[in-house]
């Protein structure tokens, strides 16, 4: 019998011998050359058919042994009449059982494949039988991998909502059958549940890649894209699938959808994103647990924020293009989206940053251009209507504020500040109706624009309208306690009131107020000739004008009486003339009759929360303390626009962490950066006056150049940090650094008495003479806020042994401000309890610029810069023997008793030398307020003579905000300074 076809096998695909391997349980012994007729799933349950022909498959008879792999005709009889006739049958396709039990089972079937045979007793001709057996020794059987086992397995976790044990189950099925879509789609469904919608796409994407079209998997694939966030995607899915799916399977992606493109809509329509907010945060509820929110969806909202353009919204739309960026920090859309936040909060230098690197990462991207250079051209507009106003000429200035108005309509931020700006022009125009309506639209365009509502309460002063001035004022000081002058401005506003309700003489002579001797007199000639009562005499109220021109130039031709006129002096009630004492009880009338100064003790305990109350008790962490370099009641310490002290706009990465968030950070212990000292004691000093006690101190560095660093109120010497890792450290063969704890403060000791910044300075030129630094121009001075005012006082009293001196952040004298009454209501203040985080929001916002506090940390490590300052804040706080109240309070109040007059910082200058003085401040400080260091430049030569290096964009802490050009600086000082070794 010849058997042609059994040296024609056809080998079966390896994924379809593995499950015929599956559902036929093959042993050693099965013929491997039966004709395969498995479909492309095949089910444990076997057909009748199947369990028919088993036998067909079993052993030989017992006590014989066959090699199946020989040549067929070296097979005994009986074996070759059965492979005849299974040469003759045909194997039926056998139904496909799907698991029903399993997530995502489906039943589907394909037909059996054919394959041609031929009887060798009725074909072609027999092949040639070998002249003897061959043998060969048959390959290592493989053991059988149950997929079908995995399955139900993965099933029963499924069931149990054990999604991660379902998981590796199906995984296993997978890899032992990777052509199964059943697999992947259960798989699918337990990432599903998993909440772990990334993985379930593609495992859905795969099933259907493999079987095509099936219904079930469709379905699971369009809730996927649902759950992702992408219901244009889940919809498409939605159409493929036959027989159509109802509405009711489709609502969620429809209603996903549906959002979507009425927030696009309200975007593009609207004039607010309010409504696109609320459709946005619909859409949102339909995503999967767990899952981010969409690029498209994170860019609308922040569209949105930008149309809200409140300062709560930009600061949420900073957080939308940080939360992008952090992802991608070349994504150009984010960068357009945060340079738009920061233009609309008025940071446009940043903003123009932001849209220059979204270029550089795409040139052709046209929105980046176009708001380049719309900022690039407001800023120049802007600039020329601020330099026309302070050159006086105001018409120019009203006439290029307004077309700046023109170039970007929508910003409100900025418009606001230009219509504010414009509205100061016409005060100063004494076009007062039209300063109104500007200053009325300003705050219209910014609510909490408290300049605008200052400048608004101005107008309506000077218009005649001092009734609703006052209460405008009122107002403004009722919901802005700290604004600093708005007392002032309420009780001039009501001493306006009162003279408004008395005789006007310049009303009465016809003049203004700035008018001068020549046209009074001129005016008073004219109106007495015209109301004389002999050239009157029919008219009975003649006389009594002709009385009232008399006295009004009586009054006015006087400048004694016109000065107590104009002032309003007559009209002051003697209650109000008690104004002195100082800021503190007892009073500080300043040293030595040189003017002195009322310290704000409301700023100063704000800071340290009153000390714990009446009567004060041990000072502890919990009850606060200053701010480094804090000088209270300098002008301007107060939270910004008179708000309460926070981020107006916000955090890049969210809110700033509290102060547990803080101390849990896992860079809180390295705040204090670890810099080992050359030198380092506690000497004592000032034995003779008042002590002797002892002053802690450190040098860092071994060079030939000394470097006096002198820090400011309540902050120790690790506060130079920053300059002394690379002055002393990195360059220590260079520089000699010395930072000192102030008495008070820090590893010194904290005596009762003697605290001023001249008995400081003695302490430091002790410790310097300990050094053996004494020689002539030999030490480099650096003094920020108190620090440059001992600084000052150091220089004055060894002037020839400075090399160079740096005045940071600094005053010559403090202005004197405020009542004996504001002074009572602020004492009573002092007492209310402030939890530390409110503390150290206000010391933050008062000492540094929002941008700087809300940008990421410089350091690294950090959420931003006010973060890493709060901790390192914390830091300081929690060390009870290192930062005192009492220590505190004496050095605050050494500072309200310095004083330098015009003619001291003159002498001063001279002595040193001006070409070895440099000023610093920031236009932005809030704790010494600008102008101080305008008067410090202008006493010590002018900016002719003496460098001088003033920030915009910062505020009080240079050496942190300005870290990398603040220490250029003083070294390029020194060096320069280093050269004129041997001069005056």
């Amino acid at each position: 019998m010849v058997l042609p076809h059994l040296f024609k096998k056809k080998s079966p695909s390896p994924s379809k011998a593995k499950r015929n391997s599956r559902a036929d349980s093959p042993t050693p012994d099965s013929i491997r050359s039966s004709p395969s007729s498995s479909p492309s799933k095949r089910s444990p349950v076997k057909s009748g058919r199947d369990r028919a022909s088993k036998p067909h498959s079993a052993q030989p008879p017992r006590g014989r042994s066959y090699d199946f792999h020989s040549h067929p005709l070296n097979l005994p009889p009986e074996q070759l009449r059965r492979l005849s006739a299974l040469s003759v049958m045909s194997d039926p396709p056998t139904p496909m059982d799907v698991d029903q039990d399993g997530p995502g089972s489906t039943v589907t079937s394909s037909p059996p494949p054919t394959t041609p045979g031929t009887n060798g007793a009725n074909g072609d001709s027999s092949p040639v039988p070998p002249l003897h057996k061959t043998r060969t020794s048959p390959p290592p059987q493989q053991p059988s991998v149950d997929a079908e086992a995995f399955k139900a397995a993965g099933n029963k976790h499924f069931k149990a909502k054990e999604y991660d044990k379902a998981i590796k189950e199906y995984t296993k099925a997978i890899e032992a059958d990777p052509e199964s879509s059943t697999y992947y789609s259960n798989r699918a469904a337990a990432y599903m549940s998993a909440n772990r919608f990334s993985n379930a796409l593609e495992d859905a994407k795969s099933a259907d890649a493999l079987e095509p079209s099936n219904s079930k998997t469709l379905h699971r694939l369009a809730r996927i894209y649902t759950s992702l966030g992408r219901p244009g995607e889940a919809l498409d899915v939605y159409s493929q699938i036959q027989p159509a799916t109802t509405a009711k399977d489709k609502s969620a992606a429809s209603t996903m959808q549906q959002h979507v493109t009425r927030a696009e809509t309200a975007l593009d329509e609207g004039t607010t994103g309010s409504m696109a907010i609320y459709a946005l945060d619909q859409a949102e509820k339909g995503l999967g647990a767990g899952v981010e929110r969409p690029r498209k969806w994170k860019l609308l909202r922040g569209e949105a924020y930008l149309k809200m353009g409140n300062v709560n919204a930009l600061g949420d739309a900073q957080n939308v293009a940080m939360s992008l960026l952090r992802n991608n920090n070349q994504d150009p859309e984010a960068l357009v989206l945060r340079g738009r936040a920061l233009y609309a909060q008025g940071d446009n230098d940043k903003a123009i940053q932001h849209f220059r690197q979204a270029l550089s990462c795409d040139p052709d991207f046209k929105n980046a251009a176009k708001y380049l250079r719309m900022v690039q051209k407001l800023d120049r507009m802007k600039e020329e209507g601020n330099s026309a106003y302070k050159s006086g000429r105001y018409q120019e200035a009203v006439e290029v504020y307004g077309k700046a108005l023109e170039v970007d309509p929508l910003n409100k931020g900025t418009n606001s500040k230009i219509l504010h700006n414009r509205a100061l022009c016409l005060i100063k125009m004494k076009k007062y109706e039209s300063a109104l309506a500007d200053a009325t639209r300003a705050l219209e365009l910014d609510p909490s624009y408290l300049k605008a509502r200052k400048t608004k309460a101005k107008a309506l002063g000077e218009s005649g309208n001092w009734e609703d001035a006052v209460r405008e004022y009122k107002n403004i000081a009722e919901a802005n306690p700290s604004e600093p002058g708005i007392q002032k401005d309420v009780r001039n506003a009501e001493l306006e009131l009162k003279k408004s309700k008395r005789k006007d003489y310049y009303k009465i002579l016809g003049v203004e107020k700035d008018a001068n001797d020549n046209e009074i007199k001129k005016a008073y000639r004219k109106l007495a000739i015209v109301h004389h009562p002999d050239k009157n005499p029919d008219d009975e109220q003649a006389a009594e004008r002709f009385k009232d021109i008399g006295e009004a130039y009586e009054t006015l031709s006087d400048p004694q009486k016109r000065q107590r006129f104009d002032s309003g002096e007559d009209l002051i009630d003697p209650s109000e003339m008690f104004g002195g004492g100082g800021g503190f009880p007892g009073g500080m009338g300043g040293m030595g009759g040189g003017g002195g100064v009322r310290i704000d003790p409301e700023m100063l305990f704000n800071m340290m929360n009153g000390g714990g109350g009446a009567g004060g008790g041990g000072f502890t962490f919990s009850t606060g303390g200053g701010g480094p370099f804090a000088n209270a009641g300098m002008g301007g310490a107060s939270s910004r626009g008179g708000q309460s002290a926070r981020f107006p706009s916000g955090f890049p990465f969210g809110a700033p962490l509290s102060v547990d968030e803080a101390v849990k950070h896992p860079e809180f212990d390295s705040v204090i950066w670890s810099l080992q000292p050359t030198e380092k004691g506690r000497l004592p000093v000032a034995s003779g006056r008042g002590g002797p006690f002892n002053v802690a101190y450190e040098v860092h560095g071994k060079g030939p150049i000394p470097l006096v660093f002198i820090m400011g109120l309540g902050t120790l010497k690790s506060g130079w940090q920053r300059q002394t890792k690379p002055f002393g450290h990195e360059k220590g063969d260079k520089f000699s650094v010395l930072i000192i704890d102030n008495r008070g403060m820090g590893e010194s000791d904290k005596p009762l008495l003697r605290y001023s910044t001249s008995e400081m300075a003695r302490d430091t030129i002790e410790v310097v003479d300990h050094l053996g630094w004494t020689d002539k121009r030999q030490i480099h001075v650096i003094g920020v806020s108190m620090g440059g005012m001992i600084a000052q006082e150091l220089a004055t009293l060894i002037p020839d042994r400075v090399a160079s001196l740096s005045l940071v952040s600094t005053a010559a004298r403090l202005v004197n401000t405020g009542s004996f009454v504001e002074h009572l209501r602020n004492r009573i203040n002092l007492f209310i309890p402030k939890s530390l985080d409110k503390q150290l929001a206000l010391v933050k916002s008062n000492l540094f610029a929002d941008a700087w506090l809300s940008a990421p940390d410089a350091e690294g490590g950090f959420p931003t810069n006010g973060d890493r300052f709060a901790a390192q804040e914390i830091h300081k706080r929690r060390d009870a023997q290192a930062f005192t109240r009492k220590g505190f309070i004496l050095q605050a109040i050494a500072t309200g008793w310095h004083h330098k007059s015009a003619a001291q910082l003159k002498e001063l200058g001279d002595r040193v030398g001006r070409e070895r003085i440099q000023v610093m401040h920031g236009h932005l400080d809030r704790m010494i307020s600008f102008p101080h260091g305008e008067v410090v430049l202008a006493d010590l030569g002018g900016p002719e003579q003496i460098q001088h290096h003033f920030y915009t964009d910062a505020g009080h802490v240079l050496l942190w905000e300005k870290r990398e050009e603040f220490n250029a600086l003083i070294e390029g000082l020194v060096d320069k300074t280093e050269s004129l070794k041997g001069g005056a």
